[in-house]
């Protein structure tokens, strides 16, 4: 076998195993999301957020992903808070 040849193979490896990465990655994000959307954070009223680097202990507390949460719940973080919470989709 040429260089060339060995090449197209390695290249046409690599394009087959970065599609199956991705779609292994897209079922994993379908599971873990429920329908909805977290409710906004634009309000009419202007709210200045307090600024503080959030603690490591603080971002691990409360939930990670929708699966985390009970009933039709999903996994946001509220407004100016450090860590996410399970809240009522909109």
């Amino acid at each position: 076998m040429n260089t060339i040849s060995i090449l197209a193979a390695l290249l046409f490896l690599l394009l087959v195993v970065s599609s199956i990465e991705a779609k292994t990655k897209q079922q994993l994000r379908n599971t873990n999301e429920r329908p909805g959307a977290c409710p906004s954070t634009n309000s009419s009223l202007h709210i200045h957020c307090r600024r503080r680097v959030c603690l490591e202990s603080e971002l691990k507390s409360g939930c990670q992903s929708d699966d985390a949460c009970p009933g039709a719940k999903k996994c946001c973080r509220p407004m100016c808070s450090c860590k996410k919470d399970c809240v009522e989709a909109v």
